[in-house]
């Protein structure tokens, strides 16, 4: 017994990242330097032969409102977004596997009194039933019709040994974080929804 009492603190001081985990882990651009809530990012795939651009917002392909999250075509023009991490005990810095949320900086839309990204189960175009039923929009979530903890997300680290770099998870609804990827509609427009597969982003700062 007095012998695990001295081994669980060393334990503790050698592999921090099996005790604590990856929370304490900062995210980086691609300077290489930490992701800060006070500086404008790019969102962008990590993939340089992805075919599509940045990530920004657009109106969906069925109402004016609300706005969605979608990849830009190349002469698009991408959106600016900024993270704040829920919990402040960190200062600016973003970590890995923290709650956040995100938010477009520069987004001019006559139908949104907030800029923030959510999870809803409105989708942004006639979808087919075997299609994703969450997607990433930009608004204010209607309560009792998106779900709980829709603005809540969470950066993670994703090296699948063809692409490395990021995935955004969202931690709206019950049970675990959930990856969201890309979803094409009819109409070749990729957008941002909860999806078995991320897609795998970097952040260039603005």
């Amino acid at each position: 017994m007095a012998m695990s009492r001295i081994l669980l603190p060393l334990l503790a001081i050698s592999l921090p990242g099996i005790i604590a985990g990856d929370a304490t882990k900062p995210v980086y651009d691609t300077d290489g330097n930490e992701l800060s809530s006070d500086s404008q990012y790019y969102v962008r795939p990590a993939d340089d032969k992805n075919a599509g651009g940045d990530l920004r917002a657009r109106q969906g392909e069925l109402e004016e409102c609300p706005f969605f999250l979608v990849q830009a075509r190349r002469e698009d023009t991408a959106g600016l977004v900024q993270f704040t991490q829920r919990n402040n005990s960190t200062g600016g810095a973003v970590h890995l596997s923290s709650d956040i949320t995100i938010h477009f900086t520069q987004l001019a839309t006559f139908c949104v009194e907030s800029t923030n990204w959510f999870v809803t189960h409105r989708p942004p175009f006639l979808s087919s039933p075997s299609g994703p039923s969450q997607y990433v929009a930009v608004g204010t979530p209607k309560a009792h019709v998106d779900p709980p903890l829709a603005e809540v997300f969470r950066i993670e680290e994703h090296d699948d040994g063809k692409t490395k770099g990021y995935k955004l998870v969202s931690s709206a609804g019950e049970g675990p974080s959930k990856d969201l990827g890309l979803h094409a509609s009819s109409k070749n427009r990729s957008w941002m929804a909860v999806t078995g597969s991320p897609l795998v982003v970097v952040f260039k700062k603005g």
